[in-house]
């Protein structure tokens, strides 16, 4: 089943429809960026409050707890956890 024609299409059109991105046939109220590969809902500045959400209380742990594991663990450890605790933040926010 091919997608449906977009609103501009014009009847004579040479284009085949298959070839016609999803994200833009979509006719929701999504928002789509960089050609399709980022969806959001219809309230994207939604993502800001997630975003400080998530990384403000990262960074008062890494300010405030991790910063004392430097004297508390021996041979450097605790910057390995402050680094762990970057890094999963990272990953969390790209996977999420």
């Amino acid at each position: 089943m091919h997608p449906p024609a977009p609103a501009n299409s014009v009847p004579g059109n040479t284009i085949d429809p298959s070839l016609i991105r999803i994200y833009r046939a979509w006719k929701g109220n999504n928002v789509f960026f960089l050609g399709g590969r980022f969806i959001f809902g219809p309230d994207v500045k939604s993502i800001f409050t997630t975003l400080f959400l998530v990384i403000a209380p990262v960074a008062v742990f890494c300010a405030f707890v991790a910063r004392k594991f430097f004297d508390d663990f021996p041979n450097h450890s605790g910057y390995s956890i402050l680094i762990l605790v970057i890094l999963l933040t990272i990953f969390e926010e790209i996977l999420a």
